[in-house]
C-alpha cells in the first residue's frame, strides 16, 4: 500500500503540465478553431499500444515469449559481443506475435531484443545502432536484434550480469515474464501534442484548464509498443516522431530503474534504431 501510494504521487508530480509553448512546434496560420473542434482533432489522433505487465518469475516456460532482463534466444552460431567484443546482457525480448497491437514498423518481425554492453551502460545520448547485418543493429554499448521468423531460435546460454554492473543501483531489474494489454486510446504527450497538432489546435487547447488534457487524454508511462512516446523532461526532435517503435518504462515492482523516473524510447529508421533516455 505504502508503495503505490508513493507511486501516485510520483505519478502526479510528472503529470503538472507547464502549459508553455514548445520551441518545436507546427506553425499554425492563425486560424480560430474552437475548443469543441481542438479535442475532436486531438481525439482522431488517438493510437493503439501494447502495455507490459510483468510477473517476476527465474526463467520462461516458452523460451521465446517476451520477457524483461537476463534471458534472450537466438540463431545458432550467432555471437553475443559489442563492436569491441565485450559481452552482451539481454534487457529486453519482444515476441510481437504475442502482442494486441503492432507497430508498423514491426510488420513482418517476429522478434526484437535489446541488448546493452558489460562494458558500460548506454549513456543519455545513446549513439544510433547502424546495421551491420540482416537484422543485426550495433551502437556502443548497445545492439539490437531482429529475428523475420521464430524457428531456429536457441537459448542463449552463459549470459551473466556483468560484474562491472554490481554497484550500479539504476539498471537492475527483477527477471520477468511479460503479459501485453491492449490499450486504444493512447494520446501525444504536451510537448509532442503541439507538433502533432499544430499551434491552432493547440492554442485552443491551451485556453482550457490543464487537467482535462492530462486527465482525459492519457499517456502511458509503462513499458510499451507503439502508442506515443512518453514525455518526461524533453522529446525528439521531429524527424523522430514518426519512427517511435516502443519505450520501457520504470517499474518499482520489478526494480527497473531508468535514472530518475525515465523512460527508454526506441526509433526505427532506415537501416538503424536510434535510442533516447528522458529522465529526471
Amino acid at each position: 500500500m505504502i508503495l503505490e501510494q508513493y507511486l501516485r504521487q510520483i505519478q502526479e508530480v510528472r503529470r503538472k503540465p507547464s502549459k508553455k509553448k514548445p520551441r518545436r512546434l507546427k506553425k499554425g496560420k492563425g486560424k480560430e478553431i474552437s475548443i469543441e473542434d481542438a479535442y475532436r482533432m486531438l481525439e482522431a489522433k488517438a493510437r493503439k499500444a501494447s502495455i507490459a505487465k510483468f510477473i517476476p518469475s527465474k526463467k520462461p516456460s516458452n523460451p521465446i515469449s517476451s520477457w524483461l532482463y537476463g534471458h534472450s534466444v537466438g540463431l545458432p552460431g550467432e555471437t553475443f559481443t559489442d563492436i569491441k567484443g565485450t559481452p552482451l546482457f539481454p534487457l529486453i525480448q519482444i515476441n510481437c506475435s504475442e502482442l494486441p497491437f503492432v507497430p508498423p514498423q514491426l510488420k513482418g518481425t517476429a522478434l526484437v531484443v535489446v541488448y546493452v554492453s558489460a562494458g558500460g551502460w548506454p549513456q543519455w545520448n545513446m549513439p544510433i545502432a547502424k546495421k551491420i547485418a540482416p537484422g543485426k543493429y550495433a551502437g556502443i554499448n548497445w545492439q539490437i536484434r531482429e529475428y523475420k521468423s521464430l524457428n531456429n531460435l536457441k537459448i542463449v546460454e552463459g549470459l551473466r550480469v556483468p560484474k562491472s554492473w554490481n554497484d550500479s543501483t539504476e539498471w537492475f531489474a527483477k527477471s520477468s515474464a511479460i503479459k501485453w494489454k491492449l490499450a486504444t486510446n493512447e494520446f501525444p504527450g504536451w510537448e509532442d501534442a503541439w507538433y502533432v497538432l499544430g499551434e491552432d489546435v493547440m492554442s485552443a487547447i491551451n485556453s482550457t484548464p490543464a487537467d482535462k488534457f492530462y486527465d482525459e487524454y492519457l499517456n502511458s508511462a509503462e513499458t510499451k509498443v507503439g502508442g506515443y512516446l512518453y514525455e518526461v523532461q524533453g522529446y525528439p526532435p521531429p524527424h523522430k516522431m514518426a519512427d517511435y517503435v516502443f519505450q520501457i518504462g520504470q517499474n518499482m515492482k520489478v526494480d527497473m530503474q531508468i535514472g530518475d523516473n525515465g523512460v527508454m524510447s526506441f526509433f526505427k529508421g532506415t537501416n538503424h534504431w536510434e535510442c533516447n533516455i528522458d529522465s529526471y
